[in-house]
């Protein structure tokens, strides 16, 4: 008895010294990524670094990442309120990535758009919280979807529903900022797939994110031209956004 505890202990300690495969920056080399910056490789890599099952399809025709300015010690005063900060949430909190990738079809143009928010903290209110993913230029909406995973759980069903679609601007979807065990969300994303008519023009892609604190109620999402995108919370919230625009 004491030899078979012994083999399992042996066998258990190999299995768990065995490398886990990791995503290679070498692997966003070649004639695919070519027509990629520097920067956007760099980007690229940050999202298959949170999530090594993302997908696009098509081409990647745009990508980019969020950057705010982190408050001052002034801006801190002035937003505190004891128990409560409002405003923007930081960048040492969050990133959001957009992407969006061309599809090729015959007599349209077709993009797959992506916006990714992922955490950087473990966050100390957990509600649910609301994501939106916006476009202009009057595409129709084809597909979306929303994906959430959590902290030592991973990829959770049931924790992201559709509250506000608009087919030709946006899609919003709310999460839940923790799993039924009460771990924390670390990251949310969502899928949309748009087309029109083959044309030429510039569009604007937007996301937001939406952190609620304290609330009373359900959460609204809206959207106006040019991507714009504003929530309906009655309470205290925090907010990141980030846009991109692609050529057609």
């Amino acid at each position: 008895m004491k030899k078979l505890i012994n083999i399992i202990l042996i066998f258990s300690i190999t299995f768990l010294c065995i490398p886990t495969s990791s995503i290679n920056a070498n692997e966003f080399k070649g004639n695919k990524y070519d027509h990629l910056s520097q920067k956007e490789i760099e980007l690229l890599y940050e999202i298959y670094e949170i999530d090594p099952n993302f997908t696009y399809e098509g081409e990647l025709v745009a990508i980019t990442k969020t950057v705010q300015v982190l408050e001052t010690e002034e801006e801190y005063l002035k937003n505190y309120d004891g128990v409560l900060t409002k405003g923007v949430i930081g960048s040492n909190e969050m990133s959001i990535y957009v992407t969006a990738s061309r599809v090729p079809e015959s007599g349209k143009d077709t993009f797959n758009i992506t916006a990714t928010a992922t955490w950087k903290m473990v966050p100390a209110f957990r509600m649910q919280d609301a994501f939106a993913l916006a476009w202009a230029d009057n595409f129709a909406l084809i597909s979306s979807s929303a994906t959430a995973s959590y902290k030592s759980i991973g990829v959770a069903a049931g924790k992201t529903n559709l509250i506000s679609q608009s087919p030709n601007q946006g899609v919003g979807y709310s999460v839940e900022c923790s799993d039924y065990y009460g771990q924390a969300l670390e990251w949310v994303r969502i899928n949309a797939k748009i087309s029109k008519n083959d044309s030429s023009g510039i569009a604007n892609v937007s996301s937001s994110y939406c952190h609620r604190k304290a609330s009373v109620g359900g959460i609204g999402v809206s959207f106006g031209p040019g991507a714009g995108i504003s929530f309906n919370v009655t309470g205290f919230e925090d907010q990141m956004a980030n846009y991109t625009t692609f050529n057609y």
